[in-house]
């Protein structure tokens, strides 16, 4: 296989030489209190579940715990496995990216929501993070193609 296939934002395929992808293993927090969910807004008004990229050397323990105080402020005491995703995608800071993504149910939170501890990148792109109700959340709120609603939604379940 020389290249792969992927939807962009806006759902158009494209088709990218595997040789240029970036590989970023990445894990994502969802945390639920009171039939809310809290999610992380974009500067474009896109919405995503608080996480990201594992660093070399980090577990993934660790690299939760990290993403979630950088981008909400908040610790937590356990977690479940909701799903784990594979994605091809674009960003401005990685290019073509190969994605794995490990989502968890986060229980035990303390502290409150807060956009204290961003990095420079984040401070750029990210505007505020929500409580936002389970009843109001639609796709809208994500890119296109996703599945963040469907996380949330296995979320809400367990």
């Amino acid at each position: 296989m020389t290249h792969v296939i992927y939807d962009n934002k806006k759902g158009k395929k494209i088709r990218v030489n595997k040789d240029v992808l970036s590989f970023r293993p990445s894990v994502y927090g969802v945390i639920l209190k009171e039939n809310k969910v809290l999610l992380i807004k974009y500067t474009d008004g896109i919405y995503d579940i608080p996480g990201g990229g594992i660093e070399k050397g980090e577990t993934m323990d660790i690299a939760l715990k990290r993403e979630i105080f950088e981008e909400v402020g908040l610790e937590f005491e356990s977690k479940k496995i909701i799903d784990c995703r594979e994605n091809f995608f674009r960003t401005r800071s990685h290019g073509f990216t190969h994605s794995i993504r490990i989502y968890y149910l986060l229980s035990g939170i303390t502290g409150t929501p807060n956009l204290n501890n961003l990095d420079k990148y984040e401070q750029k792109y990210v505007e505020s993070v929500e409580w936002i109700s389970l009843d109001k959340l639609n796709n809208s709120f994500f890119h296109e193609n996703s599945k963040k609603l469907e996380i949330i939604q296995l979320a809400s379940e367990m």
